[in-house]
């Protein structure tokens, strides 16, 4: 093949390449855009950024750069112009303004393995509820109970191991006590589980892909993370789908299988006379527990329970509060004839309960 044949088939590749040069070295004069520089073509300053540094020391790359053109700079990476900021007003303006005057953004290897559904990458509304779930699930009163206890026995369990004067490699048993922790808090397994190591492993190889260039092709560190990845959601799956066609619970020495719908009785507790005496006389003090009384603050359920908790309970408990206190001071009244209240199942008076009402006169009384 002549040379003119070559540069004929290789020319749509060079004429990329000139025009990302022209393309990165080509600066709006018209604008302050900080001083920098643009590196290779296509490549930019790639080599010189992912250069392995020790991590207590500042990056050379940045080090170098900011001693050159000052703490906020210009540089070039594949596929984008960047400007690195060691300033911190303005590193506090972009993590305060991400969503609105700036966009999420991460590198293509680092979205892959994620997915386009990880906290890190949602914007806006999806991004504020997903992350209410995460604050939610990891909120203090967990930590300190169930989640405190288990990462103290999986310490436990991780320093036991370890024999006398032996060599231990602390990144490898670190990594294994964060791990088993995550796993058993958010899925319930066992660390002697021997399905953990081997989704351990495909955790590890996930981890190298988020440091690597995304390339795809056989034998790539991207291309075993992605295929981990993929592991470790099938395995996610699977148990997923265990856990919903053996949601068989136990409750009070009875099995409520999946699919049956629980009521919650609550008048049936309230009428208990085992939890409460004389359940049926009126006595509104009842529901002012003290250490004597057979009831417990877990057996009022006016206002429901748990999660699903009624936000308004105080706002109710003040309004009533305050509207029973001007009527006593104001009125007195009786029913016109019995009217007594009904559920159908929400709380109902036939009548609507008419009552004769008087301005209340101390000295008549």
């Amino acid at each position: 093949m002549s040379f003119v044949a070559l540069l004929l088939c290789f020319s749509p590749l060079i004429l990329v390449l000139i025009h990302t040069w022209i393309s990165s070295k080509s600066v709006d004069n018209t604008q302050n855009i900080p001083e920098g520089s643009s590196g290779w073509p296509f490549i930019g300053e790639l080599i010189p950024f992912l250069k392995p540094h020790p991590s207590f020391h500042m990056s050379p790359f940045i080090e170098q750069r900011i001693s050159k053109y000052g703490k906020i700079f210009r540089s070039q990476l594949p596929g984008r112009r960047v400007i690195i900021s060691g300033d911190v007003e303005l590193n506090r303006i972009v993590l305060q303004n991400t969503g609105q005057k700036f966009k999420n953004d991460w590198p293509r290897n680092i979205a892959g393995l994620f997915g386009k559904y990880n906290i890190a990458l949602l914007e806006g509304e999806a991004h504020r509820v997903n992350r209410s779930l995460y604050v939610g699930f990891l909120n203090i009163e967990r930590m300190r109970g169930g989640l405190l206890r288990e990462v103290d026995r999986q310490a436990s369990l991780i320093l036991d191991s370890w024999k006398e004067n032996s060599l231990v490699y602390f990144k490898k048993e670190t990594r294994k006590f964060a791990f088993n922790t995550a796993l058993k808090f958010v899925m319930n397994c066992d660390a002697n589980n021997p399905e953990v190591d081997q989704l351990r492993g495909e955790y590890i190889n996930v981890s190298k892909g988020l440091g690597s260039l995304p390339l795809k092709f056989p034998g790539t560190t991207y291309r075993k993370a992605l295929q981990s990845r993929s592991n470790v959601l099938k395995y996610i799956n699977q148990k997923v789908k265990e856990r919903q066609q053996q949601i068989n619970e136990g409750c009070e020495g009875y099995d409520i299988p999946s699919g049956y719908t629980v009521l919650t009785a609550v008048a049936a507790v309230h009428m208990d006379p085992s939890l409460f005496d004389d359940p049926q006389c009126f006595n509104p003090w009842r529901w002012q527990i003290d250490s004597s009384s057979p009831a417990r603050i877990n057996n009022i359920m006016l206002f429901g329970g748990g999660q699903r908790l009624c936000p308004g309970m105080d706002l109710s408990k003040l309004e009533l509060s305050v509207f029973i206190h001007h009527l006593v001071l104001a009125y007195v009244w009786e029913t016109e004839e019995p009217d007594p209240p009904m559920a159908l199942p929400l709380i109902h008076f036939a009548r609507g309960l008419p009552m004769k009402i008087r301005p209340y006169n101390p000295s008549v009384v």
